[in-house]
This record gives structure tokens, sequence and C-alpha cells, in this order.
């Protein structure tokens, strides 16, 4: 329980050598000092998978935390397309005076406890936004938000705001750099570094790696969410119901790998590596020598009208923040997606709205 709310956590399950490290980083970070209820959403065909959650519930769980979720009769599970079939879990994930935390089988690392329930009390206190997103790191917007902000680097590429970005969803080797980027497994500067909360005024989509919602809020529907859950919950009802999803950028978890991602990050020991810290193991593992690597660093060119101004607003939390620019016509180059907008175009501002027209806009 959380100030009178239940807290319910939401896994689609569900792959074993994922699950394992995300449950041991949930206990091990005390969530279950919080957290009153783990949901396995039995999401899959694996005979392997589904013996491990057997066997965990049987013999890993004697307070009775976790909950096994078989999918609603008639579902068709497709090993292909699991994500079609996530959808009918939902209507599990509605109770009155509880919030939901729903949570991919991969995240690889999560913030302090601290941090988790400031992201509960955040949620709570905020019941305009639909869905409230952590700071997720190798998530295609969040990762376009990190470098703008210089906490991402970008010699491999821009990655554009589109939650399908080209790089920030489907390029596995760039997964790779990303990860990389986190070896040092400081959390700081991407919470510092990045405003607390933004908006997605213009309800634009997002991947839901880790998102939370009222259970009352999913009542509305009756738990009735499409295939395509992530459009539906990030776009269509938030958009019906005029309360936009936000992100609490005070809260960091890693998301492990897209399923484009997937075959080329299980070959490079990064899962391994995580298993290691999440257990408390010693590990290394050594950076790539990206001067040789073979990897993409073309961006994918603007879009951008180059008739039309580019309106931008941002913020940032650092030393200089809070700052927003003036409605400006600084245009793409002709070979680059990369807009640059001067930091001396930026005036102080308070409460802060975050949009983006244009994909790919760092402010330097």
């Amino acid at each position: 329980m959380h100030r009178d709310r239940r807290i319910v956590m939401c896994i689609p399950a569900g792959r074993r050598g994922h699950m394992e490290i995300l449950l041991q980083l949930l206990t091990s970070k005390h969530y279950n000092t919080v957290v009153d209820r783990v949901q396995f959403w039995m999401n899959t065909l694996d005979e392997a998978d589904l013996a491990w959650m057997h066997d965990y519930k049987t013999t890993k769980d004697p307070n009775d935390w976790v909950e096994l979720i078989r999918p609603p009769k008639g579902t068709v599970i497709n090993p292909r397309i699991l994500w079609h079939s996530v959808c009918k879990f939902y209507r599990y994930a509605r109770d009155a005076d509880t919030v939901y935390v729903k949570v991919d089988d991969d995240i690889c690392a999560i913030d302090t406890l601290e941090r988790f329930v400031a992201f509960l009390d955040f949620r709570i206190d905020n019941e305009e936004y639909f869905l409230i997103s952590a700071n997720v790191l190798n998530n295609a917007i969040l990762t376009h938000y990190h470098q703008r902000f210089g906490n991402f680097k970008t010699d491999r590429g821009i990655v554009r705001y589109d939650s399908h970005d080209r790089l920030g969803l489907w390029d596995g080797q760039f997964a790779e750099y990303t990860h990389e980027q986190l070896l040092d497994d400081e959390l700081d500067r991407f919470r510092g570094n990045f405003p607390r909360c933004v908006i997605l005024q213009d309800y634009e989509r997002i991947c839901i790696n880790w998102v939370a919602w009222n259970g009352e809020d999913m009542a509305l529907f009756a738990g009735d969410v499409a295939k395509e859950d992530e459009l539906d919950l990030t776009v269509r009802k938030p958009s019906s119901l005029g309360r936009p999803c936000a992100i609490f950028g005070n809260f960091v978890v890693v998301h492990f790998s897209f399923g484009p991602q997937n075959k080329h990050m299980a070959r490079t020991g990064y899962l391994d590596m995580y298993r290691c810290k999440a257990f408390g193991l010693p590990h290394k593992l050594e950076p790539r020598n990206w001067d040789t690597a073979d990897i993409s660093t073309k961006t994918v060119e603007s879009t951008i009208v180059p008739e039309e101004p580019i309106r931008f607003l941002a913020t940032h939390s650092g030393n200089d923040a809070n700052w927003r620019s003036k409605k400006t016509s600084v245009r793409p180059t002709p070979k680059s997606s990369l807009i640059i907008i001067p930091r001396d175009t930026l005036t102080p501002v308070g409460d802060i709205v975050l949009t983006t027209p244009n994909p790919s806009v760092l402010v330097l």
C-alpha cells in the first residue's frame, strides 16, 4: 500500500532469462515493501518459460506476492506477434483505489526505492495525465530527449522524435552503443539533466516499457484495449479523454531491447552483465571498438517543409534551468535532420510544457 492505494505491478510474461533479472532487482531493492502484488501476465506458449513462472510461484514466493494471470478464454497467442495478445490482460488491471504499473519483462536496471515512491506520488498527485511513463533508457522518444540534453552521444546517429525511429527502435548495434554509455552504472545524469515532467500534450505515441495508470481510468473502458496497446493507450484513449500522457523524469529504468534489436543484443554479453549486477556478482564487459564496428551513422533526412518556421519549446533542469526557445526560423541543413538552436535564443520560464514539432532538434 502507498497513500491508501494498492500498488500492483503487471509484467507481460515472460522470458525467464530476463524475468529472473527483473525479479531479483525488485526484491533486492525492496520494491516488495511498497508493491502489494505482482501479476505475471502469462502471454507465452513457451513451455520452459511457463514452467519457470510456476516454479517461481511455488518455490520463491512464500509471501504470495506473485499472481499468475492466465489469458482470458479464447485468446489467441501468436509467438511472432506477442504484443497483439497483451491487450487481453488489461481487464485484470482496473480496480478502484489501485495504481497499476506495467513493466516490460526485460527491464534490466531500476532506480532506488525512494525514486520509485516519488514516481508513485507523481502518479497519484497528477490525475490529469492518463499514463505516466518512467524515464526509460533505450526508448526512442526518451533517447531523443537525452541526446538533446547531452546525456547520450550523437556521434553514431540522431534519434528522431518518433517512438519507432529507425535507430532508436530497430537498430541493434545502436542499442548496444546505448547500453555501453551506461557501463558506469550512474543514473544520476539522466535525472539531473532532464525535466522533472515532460507532458506529451500533442498525444505523441511513446513506447510503454514502464508506465502507470489509475485503475479507475482503465475501468472507463472496462479494460478493453486494442491489439496495438501502445497506440491505444498513449494516443487514442488519452486524446478521447483530453488527458495526455506524461514522463516523470526523476525515476530512471533501463530497457534491454526491442524486438528488432533482440538478435544483435543477444550476442553482446550485456544481458549477462546485467544479470551479474542484479545478483551482486563480479562482471566486466569491455566496450566495443566502434572505430572498426559496422554501424550506420546516417540520420533520416528531415521532412520539415522549408517554408514553415520551427516552433520549439524546451526545458532543462541543469544549472541554467528552466528555459524555453523563442519562436525561431532555424532550419535544417540540406543533408541532415539535425537542427541546432543556439542557447542564446532561449528565455527563462517557470512551469514548462515540452513539445517538439521537429523530430531531430538539439540545443547547443
